[in-house]
C-alpha cells in the first residue's frame, strides 16, 4: 500500500510583556482512514489566543478546533499536532469595571459530525450590588441575552429536529441583612424572568419565577496565641415558585431553563481557623459539614438523602481540597474528590487529584 503524503504549520507569538499568548498548530495529509479504501485529504486547524489589557480590565480567550473527520484528533496523538483546545471553539471577552462585569460568549459548531448547543452568541451583565441608603436593602441585578442553537451532528438521522431561540433573561434580587453580636439573619426575595421568541408550540414563551429564602447564621470566635478559630452553624433555606410556562412548552437548552418548585433546606456546621502571623483574606484551615434536605408541597421535611464534608487547608505553598459525600439511602460513600496543589516557585507548580464517583452519585452536565 502506498504511503500518503502530510506538512505542518505552527506558529508561536508569546511577547515578552507576557500579557499575551498566540499559538497555531495545523496539519495537511493524504491519508487512508482505516476501513477505507481509498487516499482522502485529511487537515486538522487548531489555535489558542490569550490577551489581558494594559489596566487588566479585559481579557480574551480564543480558541478554534476544524478538522476534517471524526477520527482525525485520535490518528494523531502526538504532542506535536496538540494544543489542548478541548475540540472546541470557542470565544470569551470579559470586561470589568468597578460598576459591573460583562462576558460576551461565543461557541459555533466548526465541525458537522458535532452535537453542540451553539451560543450566537451569549452576551452577560452583572452589576455591582446596590445597597439603598437609610434601608439598608442590598439589590443584586444581572441580565443575559442569548441566540442559542442546538444542533445534532450530522451523522444521526434527519428525523432529529434542530432546536433555535433566542433568550433574554433578567435575574434581580433583594436581600436585607440582620446582625446582632453574634447573629445574622438575611432573608431575600426576587424575580427571574425569561423569555424565548420560538418553542415547541410555534410561538414566543415567557417564564416568570418568585425567588425566595433566607440565611441564618451564628458566628462563634475564640483567638489563641497563633491562630483564631471560627465556629458557625448556619441554616441557609432556597425557595423557587411553580413556573408560570410547563416544562415542555419551551425548548430547554441546558440545566438553566430546566425549572420547577423547589425548596431547600442546607443545614451545616462551618469551622475555620485563620492565622495571627500570616494574614490572608482566606483561612488556614476550613471544614464544612452540612446536608441538604427538601420539601414537599406541604413543606414538610423528607428524609435526609446524604450528608456532604468539604475540607480545605491552605499553607504557604501546599493546598489541599477534599470534597465528599455520605449517601444514607444506599448507605455508600457518594462520591470523594482530593486534590494536591504544590507551588515550588512563581514558574513551577504542580497539581495532582484523586476522584471517586459511585455508581448512585450523578454529574451535573450542560
Amino acid at each position: 500500500m502506498s504511503m500518503g503524503w502530510g506538512g505542518a504549520i505552527e506558529t508561536e507569538y508569546h511577547p515578552s510583556h507576557g500579557r499575551t499568548t498566540f499559538d497555531t498548530k495545523n496539519y495537511l495529509a493524504s491519508d487512508i482512514i482505516e476501513k477505507e479504501l481509498f487516499k482522502k485529504r485529511r487537515y486538522r486547524i487548531q489555535g489558542a489566543f490569550h490577551t489581558v489589557s494594559v489596566a487588566k480590565k479585559t481579557k480574551i480567550d480564543a480558541t478554534w478546533d476544524k478538522f476534517s473527520d471524526i477520527n482525525m484528533p485520535s490518528d494523531f496523538k502526538s504532542s506535536d499536532f496538540e494544543i489542548q483546545t478541548a475540540k472546541k471553539t470557542e470565544l470569551t471577552i470579559r470586561h470589568e469595571e468597578n460598576n459591573f462585569l460583562t462576558i460576551l460568549y461565543a461557541l459555533p459548531r466548526f465541525n458537522s459530525f458535532d452535537s453542540v448547543k451553539q451560543n450566537l452568541p451569549t452576551f452577560f451583565v452583572n452589576i455591582k450590588p446596590y445597597k439603598v441608603p437609610r434601608l439598608g436593602i442590598i439589590s443584586y441585578n444581572q441580565v443575559k441575552a442569548s441566540y442559542l442553537d442546538y444542533v445534532y451532528s450530522s451523522k444521526l438521522s434527519p428525523s432529529i429536529n434542530d432546536l433555535s431561540s433566542a433568550r433574554l433573561e433578567t435575574k434581580n434580587i433583594l436581600t436585607k441583612p440582620f446582625k446582632t453580636s453574634f447573629l445574622t439573619f438575611a432573608p431575600k426575595a426576587g424575580f427571574l424572568g425569561i423569555y424565548y421568541n420560538k418553542s415547541p408550540e410555534h410561538r414566543d414563551k415567557t417564564q416568570a419565577l418568585f425567588l425566595y429564602g433566607g440565611d441564618f447564621r451564628a458566628d462563634f470566635y475564640k483567638n489563641y496565641k497563633t491562630h483564631k478559630h471560627v465556629f458557625e452553624p448556619y441554616i441557609n433555606y432556597q425557595g423557587i415558585s411553580r413556573p408560570t410556562a410547563t416544562l415542555d412548552s419551551y425548548y430547554v437548552f441546558s440545566i438553566d431553563d430546566g425549572l420547577n418548585r423547589f425548596d431547600l433546606v442546607k443545614t451545616g456546621i462551618l469551622n475555620q481557623v485563620y492565622s495571627l502571623k500570616n494574614l490572608r483574606a482566606v483561612p488556614t484551615f476550613g471544614i464544612d459539614l452540612y446536608a441538604n434536605t427538601f420539601l414537599d408541597k406541604k413543606f414538610t421535611l423528607k428524609a435526609l438523602p446524604k450528608l456532604y464534608l468539604d475540607l480545605n487547608w491552605n499553607l504557604p505553598s501546599v493546598n489541599i481540597k477534599a470534597y465528599s459525600a455520605y449517601n444514607f439511602a444506599q448507605k455508600t460513600l457518594d462520591f470523594s474528590n482530593l486534590q494536591l496543589g504544590w507551588t515550588l516557585n512563581e514558574y513551577v507548580a504542580f497539581t495532582a487529584e484523586f476522584r471517586f464517583r459511585s455508581s448512585y452519585d450523578f454529574r451535573k452536565a450542560n
